[in-house]
């Protein structure tokens, strides 16, 4: 009778460590795909810390308390890499350029603009910018409808707005963005040479999602814009 016990315990084990490593397996070689598409190679260690430091090398912030696969996503989705269901194969991405907004304050997009150029000579296939210089909030909104689950994009300052002379311009500028009022992300402290800084929030569930500018909008010129933003 032990001798069976022990025997059914024994398989008990095995099979639950065979599921264990069937269950990794598929992440571990998205990994490793991921990292030669990107030509990264990451050292030995857990999936957790091959993917952290994965993160780090690509520059991309972190992701809060997202699981393991959430965040296989979210890298793959940034080096454009089709997912192995069909579900994630369908969700490439949608611009927020191909979304009608809900409402809109001195705010709109633009495609191939001058000011698609960042001051670091960077490019952006198209930009949310801030038009009003009467008033000192510009602001557009989205209905998600829970629909999607992150926020990408890029805040930069515009090749153009450099000759403007006013240093303290970018001091009082900020970019705020709100789910469902609730603020998830702000950007500020800008100086004249502040680099591009890419995001990538969380929106799970959200369904308003809304942008602000504040004092971004001196002397006909913007001074802060957010490029290739979409929504996953």
């Amino acid at each position: 009778m032990k001798q069976k016990t022990a025997a059914l315990l024994l398989l008990l084990i095995v099979l639950m460590l065979h599921a264990l490593s069937a269950s990794a397996l598929p992440l571990a070689q998205r990994l490793e795909r991921a990292e030669s598409t990107a030509g990264v190679e990451t050292s030995e260690g857990s999936l957790a810390m091959r993917l952290a430091e994965f993160e780090r090398q690509l520059g991309m912030a972190p992701l809060g308390e997202a699981s393991l696969e959430e965040r296989m996503d979210r890298i793959e989705w940034e080096l454009g890499i089709a997912a192995d269901t069909a579900e994630r194969n369908a969700r490439t991405g949608v611009s927020l350029l191909d979304m009608t907004p809900f409402s809109r304050k001195g705010v709109d997009c633009f495609v191939s603009d001058a000011y698609c150029t960042n001051s670091y000579n960077g490019t952006h296939d198209y930009v949310i910018c801030p038009l009003n210089g009467l008033e000192d909030k510009a602001s557009i909104e989205y209905l998600l409808d829970c629909g999607y689950s992150y926020l990408q994009g890029t805040v930069y300052i515009p090749k153009h707005a450099l000759k403007l002379l006013d240093t303290a311009l970018w001091e009082r500028a900020r970019v705020s963005i709100y789910g469902d009022g609730e603020l998830l992300w702000c950007c500020k402290g800008f100086e004249k040479k502040s680099p591009p800084i890419s995001f990538c929030l969380d929106v799970t569930g959200v369904r308003f999602l809304r942008i602000d500018f504040s004092s971004a909008y001196r002397s006909f010129e913007p001074l802060i814009l957010i490029g290739d933003a979409k929504v996953l």
